[in-house]
């Protein structure tokens, strides 16, 4: 696995935006979301000397629990792609087409 994070994730890291760092690796390495969260929570660990914030919003975006959308599906709308943004809704929550949908469009 690689170990150094593109110069634009590490200033997103050090602005404390941990989200906007791990789709720059996603973007710019092909990584998973897995293995770029980690890479990204490593680095993040090595500036602050601590663990990563694990809050319930951070969860929650993962994960696509609640109202959020996983950050896959935000990285895709935020590419145009919303078909794509469905798709990824629906295999993270197991939700069907209609609410998985609505929940693209509420995002939206």
């Amino acid at each position: 696995m690689q170990d150094e994070l593109p110069p634009d994730a590490r200033l997103a890291l050090q602005r404390g935006n941990l989200i906007e760092a791990i789709k720059i690796v996603r973007d710019r390495t092909g990584l998973g979301l897995k293995e770029s969260k980690e890479l990204v929570e490593r680095h993040a660990n090595a500036v602050e000397g601590e663990p990563a914030p694990q809050t319930d919003e951070w969860n929650r975006l993962l994960s696509g629990g609640a109202q959020g959308l996983p950050a896959e599906a935000i990285a895709a709308l935020a590419q145009g792609r919303k078909v794509e943004a469905v798709k990824i809704v629906r295999e993270a929550t197991g939700l069907g087409l209609a609410e998985s949908l609505k929940r693209v469009d509420e995002h939206m």
